[in-house]
């Protein structure tokens, strides 16, 4: 809970500051690189080969969207996307329905939806002003 409470304080507060946006929701290879890099060997994780990835940047909602999606009880549909921050969500390969890899969805839509449930499925994001990780993993440490 303690973590959600931390990336939900950093998300407001990026979400408030002066918006570095992009229409594109994929960050770069560099980008996804450098996370990767954190993400590999960490103790929740451990080697990513034995995980599916995702990779995208944090949607922005205008005030009138989310109005409007509320209203019409729908998800909202980002405007833009900010450059600052990348959300994933790792989901362990079993070889069969889950494939180790990344994976670049075509559409914001197709992002994997649902809850993550430890110890199969982690999720979380990295903020690149703080360059600081948020990872969603308190349960135990990856096999």
């Amino acid at each position: 809970m303690r973590m959600q409470f931390s990336m939900m304080s950093l998300v407001c507060a990026l979400l408030l500051s002066a918006c570095s946006s992009s229409t594109d929701f994929h960050p770069t290879d560099a980008e996804t690189a450098k996370l990767e890099k954190l993400l590999d060997g960490h103790r929740c994780v451990g080697s990513l080969e034995s995980w599916r990835r995702t990779y995208v940047r944090l949607p922005i909602f205008t005030q009138e969207e989310v109005a409007t999606a509320q209203r019409e009880k729908r998800l909202g549909r980002p405007e833009n996307f900010d450059r600052r921050v990348i959300e994933f969500k790792l989901e362990r390969a079993d070889g069969r329905s889950v494939i180790a890899g990344r994976v670049k969805p075509e559409n914001y839509d197709d992002l994997p939806a649902g809850g993550c449930a430890e110890p199969n499925c982690l999720g979380g994001g990295f903020a690149f002003p703080l360059k600081e990780l948020y990872l969603d993993c308190e349960r135990r440490a990856a096999p």
